[in-house]
């Protein structure tokens, strides 16, 4: 997509791979998460468990990056096909979406994230502390 090309400075031949899971909470569905990055980052992604784990967690945790800072931008959307039926809505119906790219503590963008909840099911808080 192009908003990762853009963030990421991708080159045109570069391979990007992404990773989507599904968040529920009390057995229903209620967020859509793909993350998508260089392929040498995500091969080490996917090895963790990010069914249950936050990304970036694992990327300071397991990986060992040091973050600088993150951005996010939050607005809202129609609901693409794929994602409606893995969330059990209709196609078209509005979801909250959050991209969101972690920087490491030299600058670099590691991933770009983009979230998807249901917001029938879910609500969005954070406080950014570093």
């Amino acid at each position: 997509p192009a908003f990762v090309t853009s963030v990421l400075d991708l080159e045109p031949a570069e391979k990007v791979l992404s990773v989507s899971t599904v968040r529920f909470w009390d057995d229903a569905p209620v967020a859509y998460f793909t993350l998508l990055g260089r392929e040498p980052l995500m091969r080490r992604m996917v090895q963790e468990d990010l069914e249950t784990n936050d990304a970036m967690s694992v990327l300071e945790s397991r990986l060992g990056y040091r973050f600088k800072e993150s951005t996010m931008e939050a607005s809202a959307v129609a609901a693409p096909a794929e994602v409606a039926r893995r969330l059990g809505i209709a196609e078209g119906e509005p979801l909250l979406r959050l991209r969101c790219t972690p920087y490491d503590i030299d600058g670099t963008p590691l991933l770009c994230a983009e979230l998807l909840f249901r917001p029938d099911r879910y609500a969005y808080k954070w406080t950014l502390r570093r």
